[in-house]
């Protein structure tokens, strides 16, 4: 799956996804992009078919709204790091089937 997650995500999870050698993910930290305007992001993503993972469910569920398709978005909650992950690899294990 193409995953691009957020910089409000640490980027080691980009890092930990790559690992796997099942996803392809990006951070903007490791593509200098860094402080790109949400509206800039979706924009981005859409055009290389990526998933959007974000805790900032406000501005990009407002933005994905407004698109009539769009790769996705997986929305975390602002749990802490380790819950975080647990519950984005509960995600990816419901979504692998779907995909």
């Amino acid at each position: 799956m193409k995953l691009f997650i957020d910089e409000c995500l640490s980027s080691q999870l980009a890092q930990h996804l790559n690992a796997t050698g099942i996803h392809d993910a990006t951070h903007p930290r490791d593509i200098g992009r860094l402080g790109d305007p949400d509206h800039v992001v979706l924009v981005r993503r859409i055009a290389e078919d990526r998933v959007i993972v974000t805790e900032n469910a406000v501005d990009f569920r407002k933005l994905v709204a407004r698109q009539d398709i769009h790769p996705g978005l997986i929305v975390l909650p602002s749990v802490g790091r380790a819950l975080s992950l647990q519950l984005f690899a509960d995600a990816l294990t419901w979504l692998a089937p779907h995909s």
